[in-house]
């Protein structure tokens, strides 16, 4: 064991069995040290916030962008000050900042009672052209999704299902049971609706589905008894089975999902497996059985961080959906799981930590070419939101790839802050 795991584990160790007071005591000085011992590269002085005194500011996941195309608009969701799961009276706005008025006001442009915390209501712009958003909403007692015009707000289409993913183009989305999802991982799904699963371990009407935005029709790929019947794990007897993560790539001809299942015991685990957006030509990928954080990098290649089992450690690496082959980074690649995209044509992966011994999170970047990682800058975290209510900073690219959007805590409040990127600091 390396010495610093072992240093880190005393002091988890400790905080785990003292009081709340001594440990806030605790991380003032290792920050106040920290001062003297970390640096970081983009000064703190040139980071802007959106955020207001009485409301959650956020977005949401890393796997798509609030930026629009040229920059000038950031999406974000305003949500009420809860430190609990959204129920269905729990509304949430929908709308939009001026980046360059880093003094402007939040402009509503809807609201919806599906959300949660870590994905938010998947608000993102439909299609390329950008005059349209979309995001998912309650609609008829159903969870549904909303297109709307952009800046006026004129709703455009209601679509069928709630959408986790969607297509670059507009056209094609991916859906999954979010009230299983939130059952089985809160803060990832929506529990605004029952969820009528409840009691099917392993359900063959629970699938993932493909919505045709243009036609409005939506139809069955795969149900979770078909894919948990794929080289099964002996952890799967008796286990509780559901679906996340679900991804296009550029072109939208293929998706990544996670297969995930809870043994008796508890115990999560996960898998990755690709498939053609029509369902078929399904490829598991990654069968380690701990699979976390992904991005596409091409379009048959996707960032990972999971469990090699051929190297028997945890770490970032580069799986082809196309024949499963792996690509390692270098031995300076960041050893802990972060939510990971690329920048400058591949070469800079952007990526962040959960919580250090100074309680911050840490944005990083790693050159691929000089096996370089480097720490952009270090946020504050508050040890009050842990769990499903957790902030993460998940970083977001802008298109012209000067700035990076986190989502952070700021006087107990979520905030969406601005980190100006210059080439030179990664």
């Amino acid at each position: 064991m390396k010495t610093s795991n072992f240093f880190e584990r005393i002091i988890r160790l400790f905080d785990a069995f003292s009081p709340k007071v001594l440990v806030i005591f605790r991380i003032s000085i290792f920050r106040l040290m920290g001062k003297f011992f970390l640096s970081q590269s983009v000064s703190s002085n040139n980071i802007f916030n959106f955020g207001e005194k009485d409301k959650h500011i956020f977005f949401g996941y890393y796997d798509i962008t609030p930026f629009s195309n040229d920059d000038k608009i950031i999406l974000a969701m305003r949500a009420p000050l809860i430190d609990r799961a959204p129920k269905i009276q729990d509304y949430a706005e929908v709308g939009y900042y001026d980046i360059n008025n880093p003094e402007s006001n939040f402009i509503s442009l809807g609201k919806t009672n599906a959300w949660c915390w870590q994905q938010g209501c998947r608000l993102q712009w439909h299609g390329e052209r950008e005059n349209k958003i979309i995001y998912n909403n309650i609609i008829d007692g159903e969870y549904g999704a909303i297109i709307q015009e952009f800046p006026s707000g004129n709703i455009v289409k209601k679509i069928k299902r709630s959408l986790y993913a969607l297509s670059k183009d507009g056209k094609w989305g991916l859906s999954l049971n979010f009230s299983r999802l939130q059952r089985l991982r809160p803060g990832y799904g929506y529990g605004s609706l029952s969820d009528k699963s409840i009691g099917n371990l392993c359900p063959d009407d629970n699938s993932i589905e493909l919505a045709n935005l243009e036609t409005n029709e939506v139809r069955q790929l795969f149900s979770l008894e078909e894919i948990s019947k794929i080289e099964p794990h002996n952890s799967m007897l008796g286990a509780e089975h559901y679906f996340n993560h679900l991804m296009f790539n550029l072109s939208g001809n293929k998706f990544l999902f996670f297969h995930l299942w809870m043994d008796r015991n508890g115990k999560r685990y996960s898998r990755l497996f690709v498939a053609n957006r029509e369902g078929d030509n399904i490829k598991l990928i990654n069968n380690s059985g701990s699979v976390s954080h992904y991005n596409w990098i091409s379009e048959d290649e996707i960032i990972l961080y999971s469990l090699i089992k051929e190297k028997n450690e945890y770490t970032y690496a580069i799986f082809d959906s196309r024949n499963g082959e792996i690509k390692y980074f270098g031995k300076n690649i960041p050893s802990a799981d972060g939510h990971p995209t690329l920048l400058k044509n591949g070469e800079i992966i952007i990526t962040d930590t959960y919580p250090d011994l100074c309680s911050q999170r840490n944005l990083l970047s790693y050159n691929i070419k000089e096996d370089k990682t480097k720490v952009l800058v270090r946020f504050d975290s508050s040890s009050d939101l842990t769990g499903e209510f957790r902030c993460d900073l998940h970083p977001r690219i802008s298109n012209n790839q000067k700035m990076i959007c986190v989502d952070r805590i700021i006087d107990g409040r979520r905030n969406i802050s601005i980190v100006p990127l210059d080439a030179e600091l990664l």
